[in-house]
């Protein structure tokens, strides 16, 4: 079952630089169901992209839902349909996507510095991470910092 699950591909993020009005939003629910999803995911992708919510510790599936004015059942009907298993999975992705990006350009060189990007802990990057990438927090750091001294795997608790 492990090497089925591993070759799953995860949704691309897709850029939205404005977000459906809830006019929109509301007609598409009475037109068309899937395009409805679609309008309410976007508006959940506006969020994390341009307010980026993710990078705050205590950010979770009831603020999501807060934000994009959606009943955590619709928010995660939304995100089913585009191919996210649930709420967590979707924030994950998007805190594991910073942190590379944060790495591979030189602003986080400490595996403790996960907290930058909204992991409370050390672990639970670290096995973020592996499942969304494909390989090790502890192996993309030394790849792009070069110094394994800098780069140790504690799994206690920063915050």
């Amino acid at each position: 079952l492990r090497p089925t699950v591993e070759s799953i591909s995860y949704p691309d993020f897709r850029q939205v630089e404005t977000p459906p009005t809830r006019e929109e939003i509301t007609q598409s629910e009475a037109d068309d169901f899937n395009e409805a999803n679609r309008r309410r995911f976007e508006m959940m992708e506006y969020i994390m992209q341009h307010e980026r919510p993710y990078a705050d510790p205590g950010f979770n599936r009831e603020r999501l839902c807060r934000l994009a004015g959606f009943n955590r059942h619709v928010a995660l009907q939304s995100l089913r349909s585009q191919g996210y298993n649930d709420i967590h999975e979707y924030i994950s992705r998007y805190r594991v996507a910073e942190l590379r990006r944060l790495i591979e350009r030189g602003e986080i060189t400490d595996i403790k510095q996960v907290t930058q990007v909204g992991f409370r802990i050390v672990k639970t990057a670290t096995l973020s991470f592996e499942r969304y990438e494909n390989m090790s927090l502890v192996a993309f750091l030394e790849k792009h910092v070069g110094q394994p001294s800098s780069v140790r795997d504690d799994t206690a608790p920063t915050a």
